[in-house]
């Protein structure tokens, strides 16, 4: 299973990488639109319930910390799409500054990535669950007072 998970991780670090290309691809020779930026968002998540699943299914009676590997992979996938979920809500509702938390996709794939090629997957996958509870979390708190803020300074100047 050693070079299995090397290979693993090279596959999560490549489709990290590829994804910041074909955007980055996409901005620079001027063909970047709505559809594409909606059909990369989505095709993101779908990339990423995958590449958890595979955990599962290379590992089905796993555990860590005496909890399955599917407990584990179920939370992690769930903190992953609330991650994205609270900062795409949050735009949809004209919050500006939506860069925060500790834990953007391009971080929680690289130690995925990194974890596996050092042969510590399990360890990997205890800390991206970690860290994408937290980053919700966070957004979570930092978005509703920026929408808080907003709401109180278009109240009061409703009332002028």
């Amino acid at each position: 299973m050693t070079q299995s998970q090397i290979v693993y991780g090279i596959f999560v670090f490549l489709v990290g990488f590829f994804d910041g290309v074909d955007g980055a691809v996409a901005r620079l020779s001027d063909r970047s639109t709505r559809i594409g930026g909606f059909t990369d968002s989505i095709v993101d998540k779908v990339c990423e319930v995958i590449l958890l699943i595979a955990i599962v299914m290379a590992y089905p009676m796993a555990t860590i910390l005496g909890i399955p590997i599917s407990l584990w992979v179920l939370i992690c996938m769930a903190s992953w799409l609330l991650t994205s979920y609270t900062r795409s809500r949050a735009e949809n509702l004209g919050v500006s500054d939506l860069d925060v938390g500790l834990g953007a996709r391009s971080e929680r794939l690289f130690i995925l990535s990194l974890s596996s090629i050092i042969l510590l997957l399990f360890l990997g996958v205890v800390i991206i669950t970690g860290i994408g509870i937290l980053t919700a979390a966070y957004r979570f708190s930092y978005y509703g007072t920026q929408l808080k803020s907003t709401t109180k300074s278009n109240d009061s100047n409703q009332h002028v």
